[in-house]
């Protein structure tokens, strides 16, 4: 057996369907086929990480968690978002209404991180297309997913509450970016 199966090994694929919007199909939920070889060995260098040097995840641990896996710095926002990315300044942010123990917070950071390490395998995360954009933002919910999984086996029936995986995120989505550069090329 490879090492990068060691924790994600125990990970069934998921597979979801489909939602259309222009003329283009988007995933419904998290799928599988959204993860390629290189990123589950991605995921499994960061889980390795997270068993070696963090063990467990807790309020005290948030700081070392974002760190260790992404070398990134955590900090606080007050934008109209659970949290964000910003490749710029090598930073994870998060809106504090979130309690850092809670499930939620746990699904934004690993979705933030994952931004990361799209990066770190050489995925543009700041293309300029709409449909390119929510493409990517859905694989970060299924990276965090996965992640979130290999990170902590014991999750049994867990189920992600992914923000990106329906028409309305879509249009959250091309609203956001209005005015921006960023083309809408699906509607």
């Amino acid at each position: 057996m490879s090492s990068w199966l060691k924790y994600i090994e125990h990970i069934q694929p998921v597979k979801s369907g489909y939602f259309k919007a222009g003329d283009s199909l988007f995933y419904n939920g998290i799928d599988s086929r959204m993860i390629t070889p290189e990123i589950l060995r991605l995921i499994n260098e960061k889980a390795s990480i997270f068993h070696k040097k963090i063990k467990i995840f807790n309020e005290e641990s948030v700081d070392d968690f974002v760190g260790y896996l992404t070398g990134c710095e955590l900090c606080t926002t007050d934008w109209d978002v659970s949290g964000y990315f910003d490749s710029y300044n090598n930073t994870i942010a998060y809106t504090e209404q979130y309690c850092t123990a809670s499930k939620q917070f746990l699904e934004t950071l690993c979705h933030e991180m994952s931004h990361s390490f799209q990066i770190n395998i050489g995925i543009d995360i700041l293309d300029k297309t709409l449909l390119n954009r929510f493409k990517s933002e859905q694989q970060c919910d299924t990276m965090a997913y996965y992640l979130m999984k290999a990170i902590n086996p014991t999750l049994t029936n867990y189920t992600f509450d992914g923000s990106y995986f329906d028409k309305s995120a879509l249009n959250w989505l091309a609203d956001y970016y209005v005015g921006t550069p960023v083309k809408n090329d699906v509607f």
